[in-house]
């Protein structure tokens, strides 16, 4: 057990609390046709000009090499208290069918739970089906008993194995979140990010676009370049152990110790990090380890 905190957000108190600030200005299922640096063009032919024009729209194809965690997860109500005192972070004790598997619990109240089936695969298909039933199956084997479904949520985060971040950036488009690369390699997480971009343009003369422009880039490229360890791990999970072997790679990551894993997922890993998280005997074979080595 980690002793560490865990915190989360559902988009619905974020909604609840962004919502109100932008008022009438906030478009909510709104196709657009055509995005350009000081303006966009809506499916319905409405115009919207701005001195700054952001891309943050999370579903894109990567441009650089990538594996996938895909997901679906379904949040009950149940008839008694689930009895939980911490979020599960991974529970692999799960058949590893199709990739490196396993269950992740959110307990938001004493009776009310999130359950996701995760799967780090080589392509984003969602296969619903496998999912529901591992959820299913688990819940059972707890021993939950569920009043009612309140929601499911699916989706497939990309996770980079190499390739340079100027590939996100091929034109003057001004990106943040996943469009820019701006994400945790090894998680897809882009939340932190995320947040740490909004505080940045936020103390930012939106009125300069091209400093904007620049400033968010060059930021966006600094990280990238500091993950690049992150992608190599990524790359002896997808590429250097087999499909159903990859949990022995976060079977023995999770053996180090507890402020390496902290920093770890704060993407602030050190060079003595590395050195640990690397030594002892690989967790795949060693020809297959090598042959990876190599990236960016």
């Amino acid at each position: 057990m980690l002793s560490g905190a865990y915190l989360s957000i559902t988009s619905a108190r974020l909604h609840d609390v962004i919502a109100p600030a932008l008022g009438h200005r906030l478009k909510l299922d709104t196709a657009v046709a055509k995005l350009g640096i000081q303006g966009v063009t809506l499916k319905s032919g409405e115009e919207i000009h701005a001195n700054v024009v952001i891309d943050a729209r999370g579903a894109f194809k990567p441009p650089v090499p990538v594996g996938w965690q895909t997901f679906v997860g379904q949040e009950f109500e149940l008839e008694a208290d689930h009895g939980m005192e911490h979020p599960i972070l991974m529970d692999a004790t799960v058949p590893q069918v199709g990739g490196f598997r396993f269950i992740y619990v959110l307990p938001w109240t004493a009776r009310r739970v999130l359950v996701e089936d995760t799967l780090y695969a080589d392509t984003p298909t969602v296969d619903y089906g496998t999912c529901r039933r591992a959820i299913a199956d688990y819940v059972t084997r707890r021993g939950w008993a569920v009043k009612t479904m309140i929601r499911e949520e699916a989706g497939a985060l990309p996770i980079p194995l190499e390739g340079r971040g100027e590939a996100f950036w091929p034109d003057a488009t001004l990106r943040i979140g996943m469009r820019a690369g701006l994400f945790h390699p090894t998680t897809g997480y882009s939340l932190p990010d995320a947040v740490a971009t909004a505080e940045l343009l936020a103390g930012m003369d939106l009125g300069d676009r091209d400093r904007v422009y620049h400033r968010v880039k060059q930021v966006a490229l600094g990280k990238w370049r500091q993950r690049a360890f992150f992608r190599l791990l990524n790359r002896l999970l997808f590429r250097a152990a087999r499909p159903t072997e990859r949990f022995r790679v976060l079977e023995q990551f999770y053996q180090r110790p507890e402020p390496l894993i902290a920093r770890f997922y704060a993407g602030r890993v050190t060079w003595l990090d590395r050195a640990r998280v690397l030594a002892g005997r690989p967790p795949v074979p060693i020809a297959r380890a090598l042959a990876h080595l190599r990236g960016q």
